[in-house]
């Protein structure tokens, strides 16, 4: 979705979640379009929120680390990715969030550990190599 698209989303959701204030699939769309729409803080409240209603979500946990990501909020990633791995050790998107705290917190012996596994892994992975061009950016 482009991000107009990701706009004229979050106004349909929102109208709709003002009658169903907890439909969980509903704050998940709310969320990831606010966080596609720039509106991080935003975002963070909403995925708070559908983690409170739903603990057990790992999807939503999983939103909740990319939010954080996106305010470069890294401690709390690194919380509410603890978390997630007490419900699922093995996520997968996990995985590469887990580079992104690394790389961004200056940890570069674990994230270039975990760069290796990641890249044996997924040998021909976008996400994998856009993870690793952002940080080599950072560190340019």
């Amino acid at each position: 979705m482009k991000r107009g698209e990701y706009d004229r989303s979050l106004a349909v959701a929102r109208k709709v979640q003002a009658n169903n204030p907890d439909h969980l699939r509903l704050l998940s769309i709310v969320g990831t379009s606010e966080l596609q729409s720039g509106q991080v803080d935003k975002s963070i409240g909403t995925f708070e929120r559908l983690v409170a209603l739903d603990p057990a979500s790992t999807r939503a946990l999983y939103a909740l680390s990319q939010a954080y990501a996106g305010l470069g909020d890294w401690e709390k990633v690194r919380g509410v990715l603890l978390r997630l791995e007490l419900l699922d050790p093995h996520h997968e998107g996990a995985k590469f969030q887990w580079l992104r705290v690394y790389g961004n917190t200056g940890d570069m012996d674990r994230a270039t550990a975990l760069a290796a596994d990641l890249q044996k892994k997924y040998p021909n992975s976008p996400q994998l190599m856009l993870v690793l061009g952002d940080l080599a950016s950072r560190s340019d």
